[in-house]
Order: structure tokens, then sequence, then C-alpha cells
């Protein structure tokens, strides 16, 4: 009789479980940028960019190897892919978190932490925010119910209290739900000589290594790519 009352439990259960959107190899997020960068003389930079997140390998370990590549619209240079292998579950830089684990509560994978802020019927919102060097970074994420951020907003506030940078984030294009669709190509775009790493700018190795393990790589926008617009 028990067995009888627990099994339809337990196939539900698998079929939720089931029916969640999961990653695997090929899946990829485009996400149009704008960040703003206010310096202290009163003036600030634009940029306008795109981040593309490609899941190039899934392990059996419970972990994939995340493929980075930023293109300047400014200057309509693409960076080389960078690789980094992240937990599945929660493998930023690549904006998802597995639905098992959305919820009013917080979220702590692999050392990744992030802050539950609110949710609506349609997004949970989450915070990673991290103290380096004096600055705070404030990254949000706004989850919808497959796991995959629709919208990605990076604050960086100096020890003056005051914002210095700000960004947007907007997903344009996924294959997530639907694997018939492929990665567009730029016409017009030419390859950078240079992956978006620590290596390549030593100097501010701890803000990427923090950026990298929460997924917001936008710091290094400014720094990868030349031809930004000044502006009073």
């Amino acid at each position: 009789m028990l067995f009888l009352l627990l099994f339809p439990l337990a196939l539900s259960l698998t079929l939720i479980t089931s029916s969640q959107p999961s990653l695997t190899s090929g899946t990829f997020a485009i996400y149009n940028g704008t960040s703003t960068y206010y310096r202290e003389n009163g003036s600030m930079l634009f940029q306008k960019f795109s981040i593309i997140q490609v899941i190039n390998k899934t392990f059996n370990n419970g972990t994939v190897l995340v493929g980075i590549s930023i293109i300047s619209w400014n200057t309509s240079m693409q960076s080389k892919f960078s690789y980094s292998i992240a937990n599945s579950t929660l493998p930023l830089p690549f904006y998802y978190v597995s639905p098992l684990l959305l919820g009013e509560k917080n979220i702590s994978v692999s050392g990744v932490n992030l802050l539950y802020v609110n949710s609506t019927n349609s997004y949970y919102v989450y915070l990673g925010k991290s103290n380096v060097e004096g600055v705070v970074i404030e990254t949000y994420f706004y989850f919808n119910l497959n796991g995959l951020a629709d919208k990605v907003i990076n604050l960086q506030i100096g020890s003056n209290g005051k914002i210095s940078s700000e960004t947007t984030l907007d997903l344009w294009m996924t294959n997530f739900n639907n694997t018939g669709i492929g990665i567009p190509h730029f016409k017009g775009i030419t390859t950078a000589s240079s992956e978006i790493t620590s290596s390549l700018f030593p100097q501010y190795s701890k803000i990427m290594e923090y950026i990298i393990l929460v997924g917001a790589l936008l710091v290094m926008v400014i720094l990868l790519f030349r031809g930004t617009k000044w502006v009073r």
C-alpha cells in the first residue's frame, strides 16, 4: 500500500526533473551589452558590445567547458575565445543556474555565492557581490524559470560610494530550448589577436579573477578594445 502511494510521487518527481532544460555541448547564448564608465573629471565612456557564451563540452564529473568571446561594436573587433571549466549547475561565466536551485534562498556552488533578492512570475533575481581592492562589484542576474539569465546588470562602486561604471546585458539569441538555431556570422568583424584573460592585463588580475567567477567579463571591454567615445 505504501508503495502504491509513493510510486506516483516518485514518478512525478522524475518527470519534473527530466523535463528541466539542461546544458549540452553546443548550447550558446548571446547578450547585447552597453557599458557606461564615469570618470572623476566628469567625462563618461560608452561601450557597445556583445558577449558570446558557448558550452563547448560537458564532463561526467558535473563540470562544463565554457567559451567566452566579446565583440566590440565600437571598433568592429572580436576577441578570441577564452575558456574556463565550471560547475554545470552554476557554470558562470555562462549565465545559467539549474532551475532546481532557484527559489527564495541563497545559492552557493563551488565557491560562487549568489544572494536571493526577489522574484516575480517570470524571474528570480540574484546578486553576486564582492570587494576587490576597495571597489565593490555588484552583479544582478535575472534568471528566467528555465535558469537562463534574460538580463544581467553589473555595477562597480568606488571607495567613495559612487558608481564608477554600470553595464546592462540583455539576452539576444540562444539555442537553449531550440537546437535548430546557430551562432550567426557577423559580417565586417575582425578577430583580435588576444583572448580575454588575466595574463593580458596582469595589473587587473584580481579583478579578472572575480569577474570570470561571476560571469561579468565587463571591466575588460574597455581595456581590450580601442576607438571608444568620450563625452562630457
